[in-house]
């Protein structure tokens, strides 16, 4: 198995955490922007991240971690947990949508007016979104986003709060469930020793 994707956390970051989690050995491909114009149109969708599963090319996060809660059995253990599971993965989607502007100037990668853009974006996807994360993990019970416990959405939803918390930890001040059950993530144990080596999303993070 080999995963392809720049030399970032962000997009590929959960399917690296899911892998380590379940212990699947797996090729973790880093492409130098470089190197990416020629690698491009070898790429399903000439997008990144891919998953290469016996030789096949699988494309987008979203539905690679879909894949592999269904090879892992981390998708709910019914039709309708499933579908909820599924629906807060495209509510991490929405989010990071929301957040863009505000999170590619913040990270360097664009300029920009950060503080107007911390409140045209920032601000506005905490006040909408965080509330319906809460009530998910509240209704669950079960300290992960599934009554049923661990899914793969949990690793999707930890790291991009992770990456806001980087950010803007004060965001998380009303909501400090959501980063109670970022810090479980982290914590399981076969997860956690690639946790600790990894770099800080700190470290991404232009102040």
């Amino acid at each position: 198995m080999k995963l392809y994707y720049f030399n970032l956390r962000n997009l590929a970051e959960p399917i690296r955490c899911l892998l380590h989690y379940q212990e699947v050995p797996f090729e973790d491909i880093r492409v130098e922007m470089s190197d990416w114009p020629a690698l491009k149109k070898k790429m399903p969708q000439g997008t990144l991240p891919v998953l290469e599963v016996d030789g096949r090319k699988l494309a987008q996060s979203t539905s690679i971690m879909r894949y592999l809660g269904r090879i892992y059995n981390l998708t709910g253990k019914n039709h309708i947990e499933r579908q909820i599971v599924d629906s807060i993965a495209d509510l991490v989607k929405d989010l990071y949508t929301q957040l863009g502007p505000y999170y590619y100037v913040r990270l360097g990668i664009r300029s920009g007016d950060i503080d107007k853009l911390k409140k045209e974006h920032l601000l506005p996807a905490v006040e909408s979104k965080f509330p319906i994360f809460q009530k998910y993990l509240r209704e669950a019970h079960s300290g992960f986003y599934a009554k049923s416990g661990l899914t793969y959405v949990d690793f999707v939803v930890a790291e991009y709060f992770d990456i806001i918390n980087a950010m803007n930890p004060e965001v998380f001040e009303a909501y400090p469930e959501l980063i109670e059950h970022m810090e479980r993530i982290h914590d399981l144990p076969t997860l956690k020793p690639y946790i600790e080596s990894r770099p800080s999303a700190h470290a991404d993070v232009k102040q």
